[in-house]
């Protein structure tokens, strides 16, 4: 949960970086960013088109295995089998 909060916090201070200043901003992470930039509402909506969720989640099971492989790699190493 604490990670999840700070990574919503790193995107929208990230969005805010590029911005300057905006008067209202919505950011969530894997989404799009939704700003208004002035007091007239002018609004702009700006989409993550790189990556969509359905590629992360075939990304994250291949994640789970590498990292599950290395943490095998270096308990064997340490027991030197």
């Amino acid at each position: 949960m604490v990670m999840v909060v700070v990574i919503m916090q790193v995107n929208r201070w990230f969005a805010e970086y590029l911005v300057s200043a905006p008067y209202r901003l919505w950011t969530f992470p894997f989404a799009g960013w939704w700003i208004i930039s002035d007091e007239t509402m002018n609004s702009h909506e700006i989409q993550h088109t790189l990556l969509n969720n359905q590629d992360l989640t075939f990304l994250l099971p291949l994640l789970v295995l590498l990292a599950c492989w290395y943490i095998t790699y270096v308990r064997l190493s340490e027991k030197e089998i």
